[in-house]
């Protein structure tokens, strides 16, 4: 819902879930604390690992304290929306130039979403897709290609393929966002657990982190061969952890996880309307919008309100 919150169709808190409060109507305790190295951690009979990914920044400026004054990755979110609601109260008039670093489908919800919310704010900055890909959503069927093509020069967004990925010396007049796919977070390089060559860590098919039968990952910070670094496969593989936790418990066997040959894919294009994909179909509209508005605030109410 980040992107309906750029735009304006969703206030922040509609798209927050206030995880202290989730916690304490699940009677579980909630522990505010950062953990880089796995022997840190409280004593636990079953560990479960979700801690989401970074964009892709530059080496030399990969760390989370990388925070440049209009440089900024869009992840984690709550940073991102604090940074964007002041520069958008505060400084928003000097900008010149926005520039969404990515080629995948969120940096092109992110560029409609920010040039929804400039027209509706009066603003008329220059707006850049940068990415070092060739072609834009390379993993998309092209009639999907097509299509986010044609919306974002409809939205007057210039469109920059093959261009190298760079921090440049930013000013108020122009701003950064980086969007451009999973990297994962710096917490895990010291955490003792097995990870992968490119840093996530390294799960079974029963979502398991390998040599490890009473800890599990999911979700971006986790590898797992065929499984996208998505939030429907993190939703996906939801069920199955819970079984397998459980099933642990138990002495049960466990579930091993499958991710589907193809899922729905939805992605909002700044106005109420959005795009959709599905294996080779591909289609766009207002009803594909309300469908994914739907399932979205849906989502997010329940668990803003179980256990009331």
């Amino acid at each position: 819902m980040l992107p309906g919150v750029i735009a304006g169709h969703y206030q922040r808190h509609e798209a927050e879930i206030d995880l202290p409060d989730f916690c304490a109507r699940q009677h579980c305790q909630f522990i505010h604390e950062t953990f880089s190295e796995l022997k840190r951690l409280p004593a636990f009979d079953l560990l479960s690992i979700n801690i989401g990914s970074i964009p892709k920044l530059p080496s030399a400026n990969a760390a989370p304290q990388h925070e440049a004054a209009w440089d900024w990755p869009v992840k984690p979110f709550a940073p991102f929306l604090d940074r964007f609601e002041s520069w958008l109260a505060q400084e928003a008039k000097l900008c010149q130039h926005i520039v969404v670093i990515g080629g995948g489908p969120a940096s092109v919800e992110m560029a409609l979403a920010l040039r929804h919310r400039c027209i509706r704010e009066q603003l008329m900055p220059r707006i850049s897709l940068k990415s070092k890909a060739s072609v834009l959503l390379p993993h998309f069927p092209a009639s999907l290609r097509q299509r986010a093509m044609r919306h974002l020069l409809q939205a007057r967004i210039e469109v920059l393929l093959g261009a190298e990925q760079q921090h440049l010396s930013t000013t108020p007049t122009q701003l950064h966002l980086w969007a451009n796919g999973a990297s994962p977070s710096t917490d895990l390089r010291h955490s003792g657990l097995p990870l992968t060559a490119k840093g996530f860590i390294a799960i079974d098919a029963y979502l398991r982190v390998q040599g490890q039968s009473h800890i599990f990952a999911v979700g971006d910070c986790a590898n797992l061969a065929g499984v996208p670094k998505s939030g429907v496969a993190a939703v996906r593989q939801a069920p199955i952890l819970s079984h397998n936790l459980q099933a642990t418990l138990k002495g049960n066997p466990l579930k091993r996880f499958h991710m589907p040959t193809s899922s729905l894919v939805l992605m909002s294009l700044g106005t109420t309307t959005a795009l959709g994909n599905k294996g080779s179909l591909s289609a766009e509209g207002q009803c594909l919008w309300t469908l994914k508005n739907h399932i979205d605030t849906r989502y997010v109410r329940r668990y803003q309100t179980i256990g009331q």
